[in-house]
């Protein structure tokens, strides 16, 4: 199974963000504490499907550890030649599409420094690592702000 190794820049807990997509409605998340996050996503180009299983690493010294996400990718044309290539690009699109998700693709080094404010810094020790876990497209997210306001007003 193909895999992607994604380094946190700065401050990053997967089991904060699974805790996370526990409490978000939409995304009613229930899953087996294995400390795993499983994710279904259509791919950028909109033809396959990814399906991933997240997990990171645990550093002797409690610094954040490496994210790896073994995935498998459904391609929505049967016939789709697999080559090196179109692998190579189906690794490079899917580590860029889940540091997007994950949040992974932002610097967040200099994040703690704003800890010396009392409400962030109260904010920093209730969720540590807390990064959000983003929708994996704008037309998800806008799917959910018009799903979310029927049932809200319903």
């Amino acid at each position: 199974m193909p895999a992607v190794t994604l380094t946190p820049a700065g401050p990053f807990s997967l089991a904060s963000g699974i805790r996370f997509l526990e409490g978000f409605g939409p995304a009613s998340h229930h899953h087996p504490a294995d400390g795993m996050l499983r994710l279904a996503f259509p791919a950028d180009d909109g033809v396959p499907v990814v399906a991933a299983g997240v997990r990171q690493a645990v550093r002797a010294d409690g610094g954040t550890g490496t994210v790896r996400a073994e995935f498998t990718v459904h391609p929505g044309t049967p016939n789709r030649a697999k080559t090196a290539t179109a692998e190579a690009a189906a690794e490079r699109d899917v580590r860029a599409q889940l540091a997007g998700i994950l949040s992974l693709d932002v610097d967040a080094t200099g994040f703690p420094g704003l800890a010396t404010d009392p409400v962030v810094a109260g904010l920093v020790a209730d969720h540590p690592g807390l990064r959000p876990v983003c929708f994996h497209s704008p037309c998800e997210a806008a799917a959910w702000a018009i799903i979310g306001h029927l049932f809200s007003t319903g």
